[in-house]
């Protein structure tokens, strides 16, 4: 699963985070998705992460945006685009 994003809109900064909407998590693993790529718009950098790791080790957040499910960075894998 890709998905384009701006760290300084989209990360979270408490806790340091990306997080996906519960429905999209649960969606997105009922379809056999395995890791999630977050690929920052206008960079090079990619954000990395398997898909289970949201259910093992992700923290539920409501932000007034719906329930979410929060990934801490130390869980993500950072690779630079070619």
């Amino acid at each position: 699963m890709l998905r384009f994003v701006d760290p300084a809109r989209h990360m979270l900064r408490r806790p340091p985070a990306w997080a996906m909407d519960v429905c999209v998590r649960d969606e997105a693993e009922r379809l056999g998705v395995r890791e999630v790529f977050l690929k920052e718009e206008g960079g090079r950098r990619i954000w990395r992460a398997r898909l289970r790791d949201f259910r093992r080790h992700g923290i539920p957040i409501n932000r007034q945006a719906g329930p979410q499910i929060a990934l801490p960075l130390a869980r993500w894998q950072l690779e630079t685009a070619r």
